[in-house]
């Protein structure tokens, strides 16, 4: 019905992509395999609900067009397929950096099934644009053997997987290799890698490091005469409006978000426009948070 070649052209169908999702897990492993049959069935059925594992957090996301849905999804979930799960709202992905220099030093000497193995290192840290991640240096030192310095970066990088404020990847840290020292036969990429960790995570404790959340980029339409609300709504979340442009029948808002304040936005901004207002959201980058918000989220992780 919608090729071109036939008399009566019907517009195809197009699903939009989800607005948001909630976590969802089994509560035991006989239920897994179960859980994940029926959710496949759920995407076969509805082109609207997409799932997905998110590989930082770990936990299955089931994506939907609002709230609503997502409930109508959950309830046939638990309901139709007899599935016993625990659902919750998805987690934030955080990112942690740094904001001064440091160094940090790293010794590692010990006895290991019977053979002695010894490495020393010392590396430095300092900021850089948060748009990367950890890059490594070694300029500063020369004669290293290859395996060796592949040893030292190898546990460096590894290391920048957990940050010191809450656990977080690091993102946005040169690191330089300042120095190095080793012993015929007793140095190992083992002892040299546990070394440069060592290093790395005492430069850490001597800098000041910050917590980077997820900020989205939106574009909302809304009636010119909910507008004022729509606007107010977005201050209260922590949002910040670039622009606003006329079109028929309102205005479209450019503005961006944390992510953390987004959730249920999709059913909040249709409360206040009575259903008429839309919106689109996609990632932009990663911005520190503000201090009052740092406390708060460190706190409710206990850090």
């Amino acid at each position: 019905l919608c090729d071109q070649k036939h008399p009566v052209v019907l517009e195809s169908i197009t699903f939009p992509e989800p607005v948001i999702s909630v976590a969802i897990e089994a509560k035991s492993a006989a239920d897994q395999d179960k859980m994940v049959a029926a959710l496949e069935r759920l995407q076969q059925e509805d082109p609207s609900c997409r799932v997905r594992v998110d590989n930082e957090t770990g936990q299955m996301l089931l994506s939907g067009m609002g709230e609503l849905h997502c409930e109508i999804l959950v309830d046939r979930l638990l309901r139709e397929y007899k599935v016993k799960a625990n659902v919750g709202k998805p987690q934030v992905s955080y990112r942690e950096s740094i904001t001064t220099s440091g160094e940090g030093f790293g010794l590692f000497e010990r006895e290991v099934a019977g053979e002695m193995q010894f490495g020393e290192v010392r590396v430095g840290i300092e900021p850089k644009s948060s748009e990367g991640g950890v890059t490594f240096d070694s300029k500063a030192v020369s004669g290293l053997a290859q395996d060796l310095l592949k040893a030292v970066r190898s546990g460096i990088i590894e290391t920048a997987d957990v940050g010191m404020l809450a656990g977080y990847p690091l993102m946005g840290v040169a690191v330089n290799l300042l120095s190095v020292k080793t012993r015929d036969k007793d140095s190992t990429e083992m002892a040299m890698k546990v070394a440069a960790s060592q290093a790395f995570r005492e430069a850490l404790k001597v800098v000041r490091s910050q917590l980077l959340e997820p900020v989205f980029k939106l574009e909302i339409f809304t009636p010119d005469e909910c507008t004022g609300a729509v606007i107010g709504d977005l201050n209260a979340r922590r949002g910040k409006v670039h622009s606003m442009s006329p079109k028929p029948g309102g205005q479209v808002i450019q503005a961006e978000a944390p992510l953390a304040s987004l959730f249920g936005y999709a059913t909040d901004i249709r409360s206040l426009s009575q259903g008429r207002a839309s919106f689109s959201m996609e990632f932009l980058q990663y911005s520190p948070v503000p201090a009052k918000v740092e406390a708060e989220i460190l706190n409710r992780l206990g850090r």
